[in-house]
């Protein structure tokens, strides 16, 4: 799950919940928009020390709705950071030492 914290609400809003994909990383925009990325875990445990699919998911309406992104079939990890400018293009890295060039939202 991933919340957002509001300073003017003074309590965290619930803005993503997928218990198919274990989220590590989160880039919010001044557009509503937003990315998180993360992996499938492999089985019922997420704290296994085998990666999983890469899962990146993004919304464009603020966390109401969320859409899978292709992601390469390759990409495996069990750690996903993002990485963005304000103009440029979204970056992907993974733990394995893959790295993904997104399309922004």
């Amino acid at each position: 799950e991933v919340y957002r914290l509001s300073q003017a609400a003074g309590k965290p809003s619930r803005m993503f919940r997928d218990k198919t994909l274990a989220a590590t990383d989160v880039a919010l925009f001044n557009d509503n928009a937003g990315i998180v990325a993360g992996y499938a875990p492999v089985g019922q445990l997420h704290q296994l020390p085998i990666p999983g699919k890469v899962r990146i998911q993004q919304t464009t309406d603020g966390g109401v709705s969320w859409t899978d992104m292709d992601v390469d079939y390759r990409a495996v990890a069990k750690r996903v950071t993002l990485a963005y400018g304000s103009t440029g293009p979204v970056f992907a890295a993974t733990d394995t030492g893959m790295i993904l060039r997104l399309s922004r939202p």
